[in-house]
């Protein structure tokens, strides 16, 4: 039975360092995605200040 129990927990401990490298993965990408989306939001509010900019002094004129 004790090597029942020892092969029993060594395939879980398998599958724990598959999941584990799985999760580290997906951490990974969604880090990526979340500092894209960042990014294009600051782009997007940096173009939508310069077209205020731009139609504030075009009405002063």
């Amino acid at each position: 039975a004790k090597k029942v129990y020892t092969h029993t927990t060594a395939a879980a401990l398998r599958a724990k360092e598959c999941v584990m490298t799985a999760a580290t993965a997906i951490k990974e990408n969604a880090d990526d995605i979340l500092a894209d989306a960042k990014k294009i939001n600051e782009d997007r509010a940096v173009a939508a200040e310069e077209i205020e900019d731009s139609s504030d002094k075009a009405s002063e004129e």
